[in-house]
């Protein structure tokens, strides 16, 4: 069949897993292969009270960058993302967790719902957030996993709740299941830092401290509007299938990347380059080109229904010729995004060299990546 023939020849299909701790990457060539590793299974608990806010803003501009970076070893890693926002109880929630997923487009969702509000009395429910992290979230147990949270906020855990599992507790278990936990302080709180550093020092992680605003720099470059101007045009081939829910979905991802700033399409554009996937255009499922590359799914096993408005009624034959014409298209525009990122890659790297050493969080995060990654294999 054509699109199985173009699949096999351009388009890789992942095989099923054979053990927990085996997994599926893609090379930088594209190329699909199986192996034991290295991944990357990473939770963030940010605190969303109302002192965070600008941090939080900073974050929801950078997190691609952030990922990518997490990708840019000499083995790129398989990443899987958690995001658990908290605030305390009486506020408008105490936690709010989205479970590990290599589905980054979701998390940028949920994180983009995300506002600043509540607090006001400094102590907040870190105790709850890192026990929903520890104990709450699927966990890879796999060996060569580098399993790590990043506690980020400002003021420290309230300790007079009678029911909650205390921070020492919870920290000494993720050591005992090989979690490490950094926290970042966000500020110069005093009291919060000394926590702080106690939660690292009980998780075998990194305190580090930042700019309340969380000091993110984003530079703009001669790229981004290019390099967003060739992301209308990819999302353009698009095929929503399945499901109601699951097209919507994916038209919302969609949605999300063209009202995103254009500094965040081209981090998002990098971080695709970073995977190796030249045919994804969202992450999760439900986009068929990517789907039928990665052996999610046949076409002879769809339901007419379930087609994309665009192929249905249309015959077999016809079906096919339309998904290897969309495919080609798709494959042409991310070589020339390809291009204009490496270009733009070299132009950050240059800025940066200028402005010297920032402690930024984004920059602390990559840092300490780098350095725990390798004790997994992962070097960068």
């Amino acid at each position: 069949m054509l699109v199985t023939c173009l699949i096999l020849a351009g388009f890789p299909v992942a095989a099923e897993q054979s053990s927990k701790d085996a997994h599926f990457k893609r090379d930088h060539h594209g190329q699909a292969e199986q192996h034991a590793g290295p991944q990357i299974d990473v939770a963030f608990l940010l605190d969303t009270t109302g002192s965070m806010d600008h941090l939080i803003q900073g974050a929801k501009v950078k997190i691609w960058s952030i990922a990518k970076e997490m990708l840019d070893a000499k083995v790129a890693p398989d990443l899987r993302m958690a995001l658990i926002g908290y605030r305390d109880r009486g506020d408008a929630y105490v936690t709010r967790s989205f479970d590990l997923t290599d589905d980054i487009d979701r998390i940028y969702g949920e994180l983009l719902k995300f506002e600043a509000d509540g607090g006001g009395d400094r102590p907040e429910s870190v105790n709850q957030a890192l026990d929903d992290a520890i104990n709450g979230l699927s966990w890879d147990r796999g060996g060569s996993v580098y399993r790590v949270v990043f506690l980020v906020g400002d003021s420290p855990p309230k300790m007079n709740y009678q029911d909650d599992i205390k921070y020492p507790v919870t920290a000494s278990l993720a050591a005992e299941r090989d979690i490490v936990i950094n926290t970042v302080l966000a500020g110069g709180a005093g009291d919060t830092g000394q926590i702080w550093r106690e939660i690292a020092r009980l998780a075998q992680g990194r305190f580090v401290s930042i700019p309340q605003t969380g000091n993110m720099q984003i530079i703009e470059t001669p790229f981004d509007q290019d390099i967003q101007s060739l992301n209308q045009r990819l999302n353009g081939t698009a095929l929503p299938y399945g499901k109601r829910v699951q097209q919507d979905e994916v038209r919302q991802k969609l949605g999300r990347t063209a009202a995103a700033p254009s500094s965040v399409i081209a981090d998002k554009s990098a971080y695709f380059k970073s995977k190796g996937a030249s045919e994804e255009i969202v992450t999760g499922r439900g986009e068929l080109i990517n789907d039928l590359a990665e052996g999610r799914v046949t076409l002879e096993e769809l339901e007419p229904e379930a087609l994309p408005t665009d192929l249905q009624g249309l015959s077999p034959e016809a079906r096919e010729l339309a998904i290897a014409e969309k495919t080609k298209e798709r494959d042409a525009l991310r070589r020339k995004i390809n291009i204009l990122v490496t270009k733009r890659d070299i132009y950050i790297k240059k800025e940066l060299a200028k402005q010297g050493e920032s402690d930024s969080f984004d920059g602390e995060v990559g840092a300490i990546i780098r350095e725990q990654g390798s004790a997994k294999g992962i070097h960068y």
